[in-house]
């Protein structure tokens, strides 16, 4: 019999123990399952983040999702420019942002619409690609007790790794590293994250999660916290 979500809550605080996929597979039996897992995750350079990711959201929706945005910006192309020329003007007082005139990268809106439409699909095929690679042979999709899927979380019992994928939905830093300022070329790059960020666009994310590093799990509503360190430095 399926237990309610929140009914586990307590249960999984008891002490993970060794099967780790069996914790999830309960996690995701309820009647209520749920959307986002949420983690802290330091990468290559060193910036320790906490990730909240949608893995109820596959690459396919992601890029239906994606490509219903993009063709609305096309339809929406003059509040969009009027949009982003009033964050650039907030950012700067020398009519310059990211070494590219303002007005300059506000008249390329519709290259830069055009590129995001490029990127988004490419994101998506090269994230599938890379999941594929990091997990090699041998994993296995999680279940739940009536046999169905668990979205976004798939194992690999000869490695004890985890990988989690799916959008972003918020990042939060922890501890921040200084990256090394690059200076845009052109306005289309400029330009480029910021009117990603006011479309709305999900691109994906892979995370790996080594089993030994996850020391709890927690059910809260609608997202599970994996208590732990983990990432590329961890």
């Amino acid at each position: 019999m399926n237990m309610k979500f929140n009914e586990l809550a307590n249960m999984v605080n008891e002490g993970m123990g060794e099967d780790v996929a069996k914790k999830f597979s309960e996690m995701f039996s309820g009647d209520t399952s749920p959307e986002f897992i949420s983690f802290i995750y330091t990468n290559k350079q060193g910036e320790r983040s906490r990730y909240v990711i949608n893995i109820g959201m596959g690459y396919k929706r992601q890029q239906e999702n994606n490509t219903i945005k993009i063709e609305k910006a096309k339809k929406e192309m003059e509040q969009i420019k009027a949009e982003l020329q009033k964050i650039l003007e907030s950012k700067t007082t020398d009519g310059l942002f990211n070494n590219q005139p303002i007005q300059a990268i506000v008249d390329a809106v519709p290259e830069i619409i055009q590129k995001l439409e490029q990127e988004s699909s490419q994101a998506i095929a090269r994230a599938e690609a890379g999941l594929v690679a990091a997990r090699g042979t041998g994993y296995e999709p999680i279940k739940t007790e009536s046999n169905d899927l668990v979205k976004g979380i798939t194992y690999n019992p000869s490695t004890g790794k985890y990988y989690i994928f799916g959008p972003q939905k918020s990042k939060q830093v922890l501890s921040e590293v200084e990256y090394k300022p690059t200076k845009s070329r052109n306005p289309v790059t400029a330009g480029q994250n910021m009117v990603r960020k006011i479309l709305e666009l999900s691109f994906p994310k892979n995370f790996i999660i080594d089993r030994s590093s996850i020391k709890d799990i927690k059910a809260r509503g609608e997202v599970i916290e994996l208590e732990g360190e983990f990432g590329d430095v961890a």
